[in-house]
């Protein structure tokens, strides 16, 4: 039997331009960092050799990691040190493996976009995730984020293959890995309620929970840490000079309104410390938590009216993660530039001008990232005008997926 159909011929072409995405995330990552900027702020490659090392040699209850890291997030870092214990061969394999992790993301949106048409076609979503992870490619290998974005992305294939459980089972391991994919779990349920599926939900709970607690039961290996640390950590980070709120007030500055607050590095970030700082974490403490009260709100109020018109569109899911994803950035008081990458499995898929939007987002955090950022923390204009517009194109995103979710979802796709 021939193998040579198109379905094949389509697929080889997927692979390779994977591949060929891989190769150029690598090279670019290693020719970014033989700059002066990209060379400094590369920090976290070696200290995750450093929590690799640790970890091989069985001191890993000396470091902070687990005041910092979920215990999965061990396995992604410690893989390239099982190879190799030299800082530059770790930093190189650590890149491939980042590198290889996000190329995967383009197969797997391709075959998303295909089993749900209402979605954007299937070689748009790949075009521009291509894009997005070459604007992304001097930041993308050099964080494990790749994989908890890998693994939401597969979640989301799941629900489309109609395979709960491994839904569920996918957003617990990346829970496990770094968060962030817990607060996708309510969307996904909802999903399946709003449809009156009771069993798919019940399923996407069990798959879940019980891989969560796989890996969270880590801890029992490292006495003195759990989750509980973890999150008060999380939560007690300073008012990074990336957030939506610091770039308010670095425009001030630029204008003359305000002197310049004085910047610390704390809790592994650049902070701003002040009483203009001390006001944002005020207004965000009670803000962000109704930011994301609002978020599923509105997400309810989308799936509940396609409920009601019996016109179940895809895309107010992944429009739901979306927005989610985007409450959780803004509503904190950290926006590393890696907190971006968590959008990559769903952006692609949309339709319309939130592709080009998410594009110029990534270019412009690029470029002050790692190449403007001493000039950020000295409130050069530049570098404070461009993140302002990064963080206010941010803004827009978010606004602009909620508008769909509040207006459009009983329309026919």
């Amino acid at each position: 039997m021939s193998v040579n159909t198109p379905a094949v011929r389509a697929a080889a072409r997927i692979v390779w331009l994977a591949g060929g995405v891989g190769v150029l995330l690598v090279l670019a990552a290693i020719a970014i960092a033989q700059t002066q900027s990209g060379s400094r702020w590369n920090g976290d490659v070696p200290l995750y050799d450093s929590y690799a090392g640790a970890l091989l040699a069985r001191t890993l209850g000396r470091t902070d990691f687990l005041s910092v890291y979920p215990p999965l997030a061990l396995a992604p870092i410690t893989l390239p040190r099982l190879i190799s214990g030299d800082p530059p061969v770790y930093a190189f394999l650590f890149a491939v493996e980042m590198a290889v992790t996000a190329a995967a993301l383009i197969p797997v949106a391709s075959s998303t976009a295909a089993r749900w048409p209402q979605l954007a076609g299937s070689g748009g979503a790949v075009f521009w995730l291509a894009v997005a992870m070459v604007l992304a490619a001097g930041i993308l290998p050099w964080r494990f984020d790749p994989v908890p974005a890998l693994a939401t992305a597969i979640a989301l294939w799941a629900v489309a293959a109609g395979s709960p459980a491994l839904a569920g089972g996918l957003l617990g391991f990346g829970t496990a890995l770094k968060l962030y994919p817990a607060i996708l779990l309510p969307v996904v349920l909802a999903w399946y309620a709003v449809g009156r599926d009771w069993r798919k939900a019940t399923g996407a709970l069990i798959g879940f929970t019980m891989v969560v607690a796989l890996g969270f039961g880590l801890y029992l290996l490292f006495p003195g840490s759990d989750l509980l640390h973890l999150l008060r950590m999380q939560g007690g980070r300073g008012l990074q000079v990336e957030s939506v709120p610091a770039s308010v007030i670095g425009v001030a500055v630029v204008a003359g309104g305000i002197p310049a607050p004085s910047v610390v590095f704390e809790t592994r970030s650049y902070n701003l410390v002040g009483p203009g700082a001390d006001a944002a974490l005020a207004i965000l403490s009670i803000a962000g938590p109704l930011l994301i009260a609002a978020t599923f709100g509105a997400i309810a109020w989308s799936f509940g009216r396609q409920a009601k018109a019996g016109n179940w569109n895809p895309t107010a899911l992944v429009m739901a993660l979306t927005a989610t994803l985007l409450a959780l950035v803004l509503a904190r008081q950290v926006f590393s530039p890696q907190y971006l990458f968590w959008m990559l499995p769903f952006v692609p898929l949309l339709h319309g001008a939130y592709r080009p939007t998410f594009a110029i987002i990534l270019a412009l955090t690029g470029a002050i990232f790692p190449f403007l950022y001493d000039g950020l923390l000295r409130f050069d204009a530049v570098p404070v005008l461009m993140l302002a517009a990064r963080n206010g194109l941010v803004v827009s995103l978010f606004v602009a997926v909620m508008v769909w979710l509040i207006r459009n979802p009983a329309r026919s796709a």
